[in-house]
């Protein structure tokens, strides 16, 4: 029965890890914890992941470079993940990952010492 319960506060955990990351999002072109922060130049776009490549006065934060700059001035070879988000991401995924499988690994382990204890006192 312990073993039920803590199963079942391990996937609440790991629900909510990932819920954190779901309400995390902004809208695009806009960070920040409330998502008040327009994104920086040259980055725009969904997690400011995006980047323009023409000049800041073309540059819309959300949009990206305006229609009067051309198609090579606006994307450069499949604009690549904001690096930063993208590890935060990762390494929070991995953490909670990582500590449910520990978790889990010590109460198995746990409910196999206590019922070997069990055994040899009977």
């Amino acid at each position: 029965m312990t073993v039920f319960f803590t199963t079942l506060i391990i996937v609440k955990i790991m629900i909510s890890c990932v819920d954190k990351e779901v309400t995390a999002e902004c809208v695009q072109g806009y960070h920040g914890s409330d998502c008040s922060l327009p994104c920086r130049y040259p980055s725009y776009g969904e997690y400011c992941q995006l980047q323009c490549h023409c000049k800041m006065e073309h540059c819309n934060h959300i949009s990206g470079c305006s229609n009067s700059v051309s198609y090579n001035e606006n994307w450069h070879e499949g604009a690549l993940p904001n690096r930063p988000f993208f590890q935060r991401t990762v390494m929070f995924t991995s953490i909670c990952t990582l500590g449910s499988v520990f978790l889990v690994l010590t109460i198995i382990y746990c409910a196999i010492n206590r019922r070997s204890c069990h055994c040899e006192t009977s």
